[in-house]
């Protein structure tokens, strides 16, 4: 499924949802492979993450829209 994830008014970007992960409570994390590889750099994740393409976005965080 593709969303748009905003995480400042300034770090927009796309992506495709693979998976979600429970959280704590009501929370979730969608584990998504960004469009542009240049994500991980302005996001700062995980080697094993960086390596396979994959973002963790918490959605009490971020905003996260269905395309």
């Amino acid at each position: 499924m593709r969303v748009q994830v905003t995480e400042s008014p300034s770090l927009v970007w796309t992506g495709t949802i693979l998976w979600e992960e429970k959280g704590y409570g009501k929370d979730i994390w969608y584990v998504i492979r960004p469009d542009e590889y240049s994500v991980h750099v302005r996001r700062g994740s995980g080697n094993s993450e960086y390596s396979e393409n994959l973002v963790r976005v918490p959605n009490f965080v971020n905003e996260i829209k269905y395309l």
